[in-house]
């Protein structure tokens, strides 16, 4: 009997423990959909759509928002503002308003047109009106509405009312300034036999003339006014890149009349930056930078005043000091004796002795030290200083001291400037802003030395 009985139990065991693996399965298992409401999804219908018209079919569409009112005219292929053919329309906003003309939908049908029950929709007193004019039917009016406490948007065509989504009528809801295009300058030419810029404008009361030609061997500048003198292509090139495929933050106005010229500085520029490639021209009108950082901007071609950063603009920060000057410490490696890279919480001792080229005591190569020398101290500004830096504490000092005792030991503070920028305080002269990853960068080349690693190039 007994002998009997351990097979019963373990069998029953193991048939509980399947079936407790089964269950488990089971429950991991996604339920299967209900097919009543499956067959609800694919056959929910899609939004009403009140009317449908192509671009072809269009005439005219007229947008009113309190006290602006303005009319775009279909010109076949494109659509123009009236009066105002000569302002560029930003592509994908006049997209996204022929897209909901030619399906405008609905959420909801809610009552028949009637001035008693406005109210209760805000119609009353709309807050956008839109007439559309096909070119062979009847002019369809649009009021929007909504009331107080109500996030719902409604519309009327005056024969029923509507309830709509905020999204879908967002397109009739830009102003006149939001179609604007605001691309200021055309892109950068791959190939440029011959181009000059001219900075002028009270940033420039000496005009700077920069002569240029581009190519994919590389790219040539030359100053040719206040002074003549060739230039490095790595201090140029990020100056021209920035006048080039500029896109504004917002337009401010469109055909500016003097008074509001005038109330932007713009009646005589801060800065005016014009350039010439190969037989084209633009000419850009620039007020001076605003207690936030941005400019107001125009391009002599384009009659709508832009308002954009000022930061990427390095146009309009440079001059010729900038653009001849590299601080390289020290000008020659063979005098050098000793540098000394400090931050607040680490100090790099490199001296040169006996042949040898040690840091912090330790042998490092002589190549590659040469290499950081020459390249990781050459120190390009990028604008000039304005204003004084806010903290006297430095983020890093470069000591260079000479073999010859006589010489005095030249140092090059980085102090802590506006965003993205350090001040050089160069033997206790401040001229020159550069660029904020340059600390942060010799530290870890300085490390790199250390560790026999490839150096990181320098931000220019």
């Amino acid at each position: 009997m007994k002998n009997q009985f351990v097979p019963l139990v373990t069998s029953i065991a193991v048939v509980a423990l399947l079936c407790c693996c089964v269950v488990l399965l089971l429950s991991m298992m996604p339920y299967p959909a209900d097919p009543a409401a499956k067959k609800e999804e694919q056959e929910a219908p899609p939004s009403p759509v009140l009317f449908s018209l192509s671009p072809s079919e269009l005439d005219t569409i007229e947008l009113c928002q309190g006290e602006e009112s303005f009319r775009f005219v279909n010109m076949g292929d494109h659509l123009v503002l009236e009066d105002e053919e000569e302002i560029p329309l930003l592509p994908d906003a006049e997209k996204e308003l022929l897209s909901l003309l030619k399906n405008f939908t609905i959420e909801k049908k809610l009552s028949a047109f009637s001035e008693n029950s406005l109210s209760d929709y805000g119609l009353d007193a709309p807050f956008a009106k839109i007439v559309i004019t096909p070119v062979q039917l009847e002019p369809i009016t649009l009021l929007l509405g909504n009331t107080v406490g109500d996030s719902e948007q409604y519309l009327t065509d005056l024969n029923f009312v509507y309830r709509v989504s905020s999204k879908a009528v967002a397109p009739l809801l830009r102003s006149k300034t939001d179609f604007a295009d605001r691309a200021v300058t055309p892109q950068k030419p791959k190939e440029l036999q011959y181009g000059v810029l001219r900075l002028s404008g009270k940033r420039y009361p000496v005009p700077l003339t920069i002569r240029m030609s581009l190519s994919e061997k590389g790219d040539s500048y030359h100053l040719m006014t206040p002074h003549e003198e060739p230039l490095r292509e790595e201090s140029c090139r990020p100056l021209i890149d920035s006048l080039f495929d500029l896109t504004a933050d917002a337009a401010v106005s469109l055909s500016p009349t003097p008074a509001e010229l005038h109330s932007v500085g713009m009646e005589e520029p801060y800065c005016m930056a014009e350039c010439e490639l190969d037989g084209e021209r633009f000419l850009l009108l620039c007020s001076a930078p605003q207690e936030d950082g941005t400019v107001f901007l125009m391009n002599e071609a384009i009659p709508i005043l832009f308002r954009t950063d000022s930061k990427p603009l390095e146009w309009l920060f440079t001059d010729d000091a900038i653009l001849t000057s590299s601080l390289l410490l020290p000008v020659e490696y063979e005098e050098t004796a000793k540098v000394v890279i400090s931050s607040p919480s680490e100090t790099f001792h490199f001296t040169k002795w006996d042949g040898q080229v040690l840091c912090n005591g330790k042998p490092i190569d002589q190549e590659h030290f040469h290499t950081f020398y020459t390249q990781s101290l050459a120190i390009s500004p990028k604008k000039r200083a304005i204003s004084p830096p806010a903290s006297s504490h430095p983020l890093l000092t470069i000591t260079i001291s000479y073999n010859n005792p006589e010489r005095k030991s030249d140092t090059l503070a980085l102090l802590p400037g506006p965003d993205g920028f350090v001040f050089l305080s160069y033997n206790g002269t401040i001229d020159f802003l550069a660029d904020g990853a340059i600390p942060s960068v010799l530290l870890k080349n300085c490390h790199s030395l250390l560790e026999k690693e490839p150096l990181s190039p320098l931000p220019q």
